[in-house]
This record gives C-alpha cells, sequence and structure tokens, in this order.
C-alpha cells in the first residue's frame, strides 16, 4: 500500500484507527 492508499485510508476509518496518529 503506498503513503497516499494509507493516508486515504486513514482518513476514511479514523475513528477505528487510533493507532494512526
Amino acid at each position: 500500500m503506498s503513503a497516499k492508499e494509507y493516508a486515504l485510508d486513514a482518513k476514511k476509518s479514523k475513528g477505528n484507527n487510533d493507532h494512526i496518529t
């Protein structure tokens, strides 16, 4: 997964990804 995709996924799943800071 590219950094871009990771960032987009992080935004999409914001509430479920506390580990993404």
